[in-house]
């Protein structure tokens, strides 16, 4: 009685593993890496370090060298306090972007870590990276954002009044905040 049934079943598994459409989970954004490192990201602005750090580790098994995430854990590690190892992750998220796009994301984060930290040569960095990213995407909301900030950390009111109000302009990631920063500092 059972053999009957053995063939049909093993046709079907064999049909299935392989006549069945492989997903290749970068095209897709749900449960893809960058989902994850965004989701970081996100929590990290939010607060939420500890749940931060578990998507960037999501992201990284599946891919060990996925920039993103390598960026966002250099993030988590510059609030923990931690530079160095911070500045390590920053390193190998530049070290390893894939395209224009990882790389922008790699130097905001650079951006922020810079910020973060504060030392010696700080804005310097941050200039730097913001230059760069401007030479490739001259309307990063993000970029823009950061530079504000930066910028208003280093008592440039005037000038971060400006990349704020482009922020608000361009209705990107920072929009709220860019407002929130702005009506502050009148």
């Amino acid at each position: 009685m059972i053999e009957r049934h053995v063939l049909p079943i093993a046709l079907i598994v064999l049909f299935l593993s392989g006549c069945a459409h492989r997903i290749d989970v970068q095209h897709y954004p749900f449960g893809s890496p960058i989902h994850h490192a965004e989701n970081g990201i996100a929590f990290i602005d939010m607060g939420f370090s500890q749940d931060a750090m578990r998507e960037f580790k999501t992201a990284l098994n599946d891919n060990p060298q996925f920039s993103p995430a390598l960026a966002g854990k250099a993030i988590y590690w510059a609030l923990e306090g931690v530079p160095d190892i911070s500045r390590g992750y920053i390193e190998l998220a530049k070290l390893y972007t894939a395209k224009d796009s990882e790389k922008v994301l790699a130097l905001v984060a650079s951006m922020r870590v810079s910020l973060i930290i504060g030392d010696d040569g700080w804005l310097d960095r941050v200039t730097a990276d913001f230059n760069m990213i401007m030479s490739v995407a001259p309307n990063n909301d993000r970029a823009l954002f950061w530079m504000g900030v930066s910028l208003l950390k280093a008592g440039s009111m005037e000038e971060a009044r400006k990349d704020l109000k482009k922020v608000i302009e361009l209705e990107g990631t920072y929009k709220r905040d860019a407002e929130r920063y702005l009506k502050e500092m009148k």
